[in-house]
């Protein structure tokens, strides 16, 4: 079975950093991989995505069971049917005052169906780079913003294994592709993006024991055994 892994750029910038660094680790995460991977990027800011009206329409009905769309027509649907179809994510975003784009904020806020709808994001590996124009410029910050509404979806946050980035990959750049320069920066992308593919591969091809499985519940938001 092969595995997919969706990298979602969401700097609103075209020709970004965080773009060129995702392509950059992608691409060489597919390389080491071979056949088994599959590593596909969308950008975020070549979609029409608009805001999340708060409607609370979306979800499921706790009676029937039956599943409620999203009243807004536009094309969020289809990266979110990607989301589901993947194995995991990397998520790359430029750093705007030590935290991720607003593109990513408005288009995570439209995930919020697929959480309603049984969690359907749930047990997936989620990995985060970001790049700022410092190297102490608050990616690590960034990187950790970027993680909480996928903790709320039920993603599994790696980092970038047990080599030179902890949290995840953090690049700094001035001009357009300026990353590219940042050796650290790409390093941390390509372990990162590793750490995602070994996940996803461990989860897609060994079942755990049924004795520590768990599922989500819809109406409680929480856990149950």
């Amino acid at each position: 079975m092969v595995v997919k892994i969706l990298g979602i750029s969401c700097s609103p910038r075209n020709n970004s950093n965080s773009k060129s660094m995702l392509e950059h680790a992608m691409t060489e995460a597919s390389k080491n991989c071979g056949d088994g991977v599959e590593c596909d990027i969308i950008d975020l800011r070549d979609y029409k995505i608009e805001h999340c009206n708060g409607c609370g329409i979306c979800g499921k009905t706790t009676i029937t069971g039956e599943y409620i769309d999203c009243l807004i027509n536009d094309e969020a649907e289809s990266i979110l049917k990607m989301m589901e179809n993947a194995d995991g994510f990397v998520i790359s975003t430029p750093v705007k005052l030590s935290m991720p784009s607003d593109l990513f904020t408005k288009f995570m806020n439209r995930t919020r169906i697929l959480k309603n709808q049984d969690f359907k994001l749930a047990n997936k590996p989620v990995g985060v780079m970001s790049v700022s124009r410092r190297r102490s410029g608050g990616g690590e910050l960034a990187i950790m913003q970027v993680w909480m509404p996928f903790i709320r979806h039920g993603c599994l946050i790696v980092g970038g294994g047990g080599k030179v980035s902890s949290h995840g990959a953090v690049g700094w750049a001035s001009s357009r592709n300026h990353v590219l320069s940042d050796d650290l920066g790409l390093e941390e992308a390509v372990n990162t993006v590793m750490r995602v593919i070994e996940v996803a591969s461990l989860l897609k091809h060994k079942d755990p024991p049924a004795d520590i499985r768990h599922e989500f519940c819809y109406r409680s938001g929480g856990r149950i055994s």
